[in-house]
């Protein structure tokens, strides 16, 4: 079956995967070492020429704890310079946020047992020995109960480990979580503030406020846990006055975070709500493909406005001895 075009922005990739990949793979590769075809196999997007066709529809939503665990036998582990192991709590994730296509390209949000991942924490350290580890997920705090269960069993085993990863700012996690995750090992935590400006975290359906945010920084950063913070330049709706405020708080509230570990210009992603409803939002497409180029129907949100503010955030970041970002946006236009 002939799919969508929204393929084609990829147009390097050969073989998509719908769904869980793991017990798949190694079909995949059978069949390909035996130059038999893919399309026996369920979920599969296939390149062919310029057009991708379908196979059999899959199921995507399953138990992420029948999976198999992951084997990096094959790696030259020894070689890094620092043995850091990524592991996965869970897919997807459970806000909406509307610069965002996660929620689009993964329909539910699912995770695993506080068990099932302890139990792979403990197979890296036994048999890769590694006590460092980094998890993947949009979002480690999806889940408090689960999170909260991952702790215990790592103190009450007395794991001496160090990790880190992605979590939101959620206004019901308590002060006491954080405590516990520091004594876990929690060494480091990345929110995606995006922004100091009730309005425009409105406008991105973040669904928390400033003071969430910047008691959430507080709380984290008086437990001794490293808090870090991306931030997004340019959204839609944004004017001088809601840019301005977020510089003034990030300087204003510096001792409650250790990094501004990335900043980006607002990029408008296929399967987002920006790209799916921009009228909503007051955008006009200039051009789409690969790079989509765009401009509010007011005229206060251009690339160069956009190019403007993000060389403000910078020099602000440089000018107050902030540690530099470890990603900036690359300049639009």
């Amino acid at each position: 079956m002939l799919v969508s075009r929204e393929y084609k922005a990829a147009d390097a990739v050969d073989i998509f995967v719908k769904g869980e990949a793991e017990e798949r793979l190694n079909k995949i590769l059978d069949l390909i070492k035996n130059k038999r075809s893919l399309f026996i196999i369920d979920g599969v997007i296939i390149r062919e020429k310029n057009n991708y066709y379908e196979s059999a529809k899959i199921k995507e939503e399953g138990d992420l704890n029948s999976l198999p665990l992951p084997n990096f036998d094959g790696f030259e582990l020894n070689d890094y310079a620092e043995k850091t192991m990524p592991i996965a709590t869970s897919r997807g994730c459970p806000r909406q946020c509307s610069f965002c296509n996660n929620s689009t390209n993964i329909n539910k949000y699912r995770f695993r047992n506080a068990t099932s991942v302890f139990k792979e924490m403990l197979i890296s350290i036994d048999k890769y020995k590694s006590t460092r580890f980094v998890f993947c997920d949009s979002m480690l705090n999806g889940n408090l109960v689960q999170l909260e269960k991952l702790c215990d069993l790592i103190i009450k085993h007395k794991i001496r480990i160090v990790w880190g990863g992605y979590v939101a700012i959620l206004k019901n996690m308590p002060y006491a979580l954080y405590v516990k995750m520091k004594k876990a090992g929690c060494e480091y935590v990345v929110y995606g503030v995006e922004s100091f400006s009730d309005k425009i975290l409105r406008a991105m359906k973040k669904n928390v406020t400033v003071v969430d945010t910047l008691k959430i920084l507080k709380f984290t950063t008086k437990a001794g846990i490293n808090a870090n913070i991306h931030i997004i330049v340019g959204f839609p709706g944004e004017e001088e006055k809601d840019f301005q405020q977020t510089l003034k708080l990030i300087k204003q509230h510096r001792k409650n975070y250790r990094k501004i570990i990335n900043v980006d210009i607002c990029r408008i992603l296929p399967g987002s709500d920006l790209y799916n409803n921009p009228d909503q939002y007051g955008i006009v497409f200039q051009s789409k493909g690969i790079k989509i180029k765009w401009k509010t129907t007011d005229g206060k949100n251009t690339n160069k406005i956009r190019n403007i503010r993000m060389k403000k955030l910078v020099y602000l970041i440089v000018n107050e001895g902030m540690v530099l970002p470890r990603r900036i946006g690359r300049r639009e236009g």
